[in-house]
């Protein structure tokens, strides 16, 4: 039996003969010649990701269904993405790519070409060949030595998004036919498999759910050379409990999964037997008896109907990592994010087998769904750098301590706002949140479609030819691109129609072109005259629309565009000079005078089941990627997010709390320790919101704030220190969640006492007293009854802190740290900082 190891020998002798027999591209893999799961990279771009699928049903999904537990499928599609290294958004540039090698796979399934398609792209098709070929050596070099097919792309019945058209393909294929010949590759062929069923194509590019198990089956049939039962008949085990998990000790552990109605199924782990039936909706649940913590590997099987083997299992303490950008960043190197600092020399110590990661993929649903698909990875230095930072070194802090395996379950997502994560339950527990969750509720209506047959707009029409535009129907004029800020729409929350007429001599008329929009926070949907285009509902994707030949007309030209936005900031964000319709070598700048049209205001007829638009609406992400966690134990929450909400400050007091009872309520633990970490200061990070976080925690039972006043980065919002963040929360857990009796928080403002003209400041958490680090205190400020602040002059007094000015006689009020990228420095003698306050916004 050779394992993977045996595959990376590259060294003369038999061994490297037998390994490259193995591995190569001739006949199909056997889980019997493999020790550990067959790992596959599934390589690619939206398709692969899972774009036109339910959550959870994107191709390598349903392939790890099919082929089940002796396989380990990763999901490495980025959506948007080419193969040609000079495309508009090439994988080459993803970290995508380097992932899939980090994977060490055996078998990497690449399918990329459907958006070298367009026409921006496909000026630089001559290099496609060598291009391809390139990736292709990239994963023939890896010490794995894995299998790697090359796959026919999907077939475009009709006209695609964005210029994808089934001309291209055809050239595309004769290319990958020739490399995959040439070069001794398997080949899949995902066109002739989806070729005649156009309805499984409903957008004329991505599979739906049914294609994609097209897909898998085309994938799972080459790669195991065996004819595999519709993935229906499996029994199947949640993801959670896949190979390397860390299971909660000391409490009764549920475990579920799917299996045909009426199947019985058994589970067997650490000398326990428990059997139940799946009931009428295919799903099955049963539960173990508390489990003590064990360092010793062990496996889980299940039988039922097939069998399944889950190896090297550990029982300890499992944390959930969840909230932004600063906790969505890996150790390892980010584009255009700073290193984090001593990363390289983490890494390279991270030989720790007891510290594992659950990693929850990125995806929105607009209902609850069962199963995150997920997989767990042991800490060593190649995987740690694909970890959570900040979780990370918690987790690298606290298992030294803890003395038990640590699994932490990483959930984060950059740039969401908190009601993203929360339920639609605890959503309706607050008055800002209650009638949008009941709108939803229940709904199964498409934002797209509910649009097309709500907004105004949308009914009337506006995106026409023809269509006269006056102020007598609500028209205005906007200068574009522009921030709503701009416009003069601040916190506009809703529909807003823009058009824009160009004039095309005959000859331009005739040529197909690129529409270039720039950025648009945060969705839209665009026609040029009255043809779809193209629509995209995230962000922070450049608008780049095909318009092809034919779509244009001499003379009046219209581009309409339905614009919205679901809350906060947004707007049009494009360079002024990079908005314009591109014809060949003519540009034509769309800048300047554009009509607008607010045609329907979210907050007087909210639209049901936002995710669709984005990442940002309320319940998006919970459903996704909190509710298929929620019967898994846990010992307690890291929440690292705040950002998305700081011009929400005053409503983010009572949001946060609201979000930990929801949490608390879905897990059945409502003392479930939850540790926030307070926003790092920043340039343009308000002191309000870290005020608002400081009071959630202080109302909030179990609940610790971890301060970062000294890691922030005035021109960075993700600051690089994130090992003091990892180790800060990892003296509240012990604190919270260990009974350790050590100081885990730095100076708590408590009260403030004024006598005579000196404010003293009372405070808890001392620490063993309190400390004024590198010099005397600094960061105070004192105001009279004008509520005109004045910086202060301040000093420590036995446990109390003192705070004057001689401009004053009769202070009121006193602030600390209250800037954007505050200058403090009061600490206690732990060591640890004070948050910032003041004593004038107390709830």
């Amino acid at each position: 039996m050779f394992t993977r190891a045996a595959c990376q020998v590259f060294s003369a002798g038999l061994l490297f003969l037998q390994a490259a027999v193995l591995c190569s591209a001739s006949g199909p893999l056997d889980p019997k010649g493999f020790t550990e799961p067959i790992r596959v990279a599934c390589v690619g771009d939206s398709i692969t990701q899972g774009g036109g699928a339910s959550p959870g049903f994107a191709y390598p999904a349903q392939l790890q269904d099919l082929l089940g537990d002796d396989w380990e499928v990763g999901n490495f599609g980025v959506s948007g993405r080419t193969l040609l290294r000079k495309g508009d958004y090439s994988y080459w540039r993803e970290a995508a790519l380097q992932r899939a090698q980090d994977f060490r796979p055996d078998v990497v399934i690449i399918m990329l070409g459907t958006n070298d398609t367009k026409p921006q792209n496909w000026v630089h098709f001559a290099e496609f060949a060598q291009d391809y070929r390139d990736l292709i050596n990239i994963f023939k070099a890896l010490p794995s030595v894995p299998r790697i097919f090359v796959c026919r792309p999907c077939p475009v019945p009709g006209i695609g998004n964005y210029g994808i058209n089934e001309a291209n393909i055809q050239q595309e294929i004769k290319i990958i036919d020739e490399l995959a010949e040439r070069l001794g590759l398997g080949l899949i062929d995902m066109h002739a498999a989806l070729v005649n069923t156009p309805a499984l194509l409903p957008d004329r590019v991505h599979p739906n759910n049914e294609g994609a198990l097209v897909m898998a089956r085309a994938v799972a049939r080459t790669i195991s050379g065996r004819e595999l039962a519709d993935s229906a008949t499996f029994t199947r085990i949640n993801s959670l409990f896949r190979h390397h998990a860390v299971l909660q000790r000391d409490v009764p552990l549920p475990v579920w999964g799917d299996a045909p109605a009426g199947q019985s199924v058994t589970v067997e782990f650490a000398d326990q037997k428990v059997s139940t039936v799946a009931d009428v909706d295919k799903h099955w649940r049963l539960t173990l008896q508390p489990l003590a913590a064990s360092m010793m590997p062990r496996t889980l099987t299940v039988v039922g109907g097939n069998r399944i083997t889950v190896r090297d299992l550990l029982v300890g303490d499992v944390w959930l990592a969840s909230g932004q950008s600063n906790m969505e960043r890996e150790l390892g190197p980010r584009r255009g994010q700073k290193e984090i600092t001593g990363w390289r020399e983490a890494a390279a110590a991270a030989d720790l087998p007891l510290i594992r990661q659950f990693y929850v993929p990125q995806v929105i649903s607009t209902s609850p769904v069962r199963d995150a698909k997920g997989r767990w990875s042991v800490t060593t230095p190649t995987t740690a750098k694909e970890f959570t930072a900040v979780g990370f070194f918690f987790a690298r802090d606290l298992q030294p301590v803890a003395q038990v395996p640590i699994g932490i379950i990483h959930s984060s997502w950059g740039g969401t706002p908190a009601e993203s994560w929360m339920s639609r339950a605890a959503l309706k527990t607050h008055p800002d949140f209650a009638e949008v969750a009941a709108l939803q509720e229940g709904s199964s209506v498409e934002p797209g479609i509910w649009l097309d047959q709500n907004d105004p707009g949308s009914l009337a029409g506006l995106e026409q030819v023809d269509l006269p535009v006056s102020e007598n129907d609500g028209w205005t004029v906007a200068n574009l691109p522009a921030t709503l800020d701009q416009l003069g729409k601040t916190g506009y929350s809703g529909v807003i129609w823009y058009r824009r007429v160009i004039d095309l001599s005959a000859d331009q008329a005739r040529k197909s072109g690129t529409l270039h929009l720039g950025r648009i926070d945060d969705s839209d949907t665009t026609w040029v005259n009255g043809v779809r285009v193209g629509a995209e509902s995230r962000w922070d994707v450049d608008r780049r629309y095909s318009v092809s030949a034919g779509a244009l007309r001499a003379g009046r030209n219209v581009v309409a565009v339905r614009f919205v936005n679901m809350g906060g900031s947004g707007g049009w964000l494009a360079n002024r000079d990079a908005f314009r319709l591109e014809l060949d070598s003519t540009s034509i700048r769309l800048a300047g005078e554009w009509a607008q049209r607010a045609t329907l205001d979210f907050t007087r007829k909210a639209i049901p089941q936002a995710p669709v638009f984005n990442n940002r609406a309320p319940s998006c992400i919970y459903n996704a990627m909190i509710a298929p966690l929620t019967d898994f134990p846990i010992k307690g929450v890291l929440w690292y997010q705040g950002e998305d909400n700081k011009d929400r400050a005053a409503q983010y007091r009572t949001l946060l709390p609201a979000l930990i009872q929801g949490w608390r309520a879905a897990w059945h633990q409502p003392a479930l320790p939850f540790l926030v970490v307070q926003i790092a200061p920043f340039g343009k990070m308000p002191p309000a919101i870290r005020e608002a976080q400081r009071i959630a925690v202080n109302h909030t039972s179990g609940t610790a704030l971890v301060v970062t006043t000294d890691l922030g980065d005035p021109d960075d919002i993700h600051p690089a220190d994130k090992a003091p963040v990892g180790s800060r929360l990892a003296l509240a857990a012990r604190a919270l969640a260990y009974g350790d009796k050590s100081e885990f928080s730095g100076p708590s403002f408590r009260e403030l006492r004024v006598s005579s003209s000196e404010a003293w400041l009372a405070f808890d958490h001392l620490g063993g007293g309190l400390v004024a680090r590198n010099g005397p205190l600094r960061g105070f400020e004192i105001a009279g009854a004008d509520g005109r602040f004045l910086a202060a002059y301040a000093e420590i007094r036995g446990d109390k802190v003192v705070v004057t000015s001689p401009e004053l006689n009769a202070p009121v009020a006193v602030r600390y740290g209250w800037a954007n990228c505050p200058d403090v420095n009061l600490y206690n003698d732990a060591g640890l900082p004070a948050s910032p306050f003041r004593t004038d916004s107390q709830p």
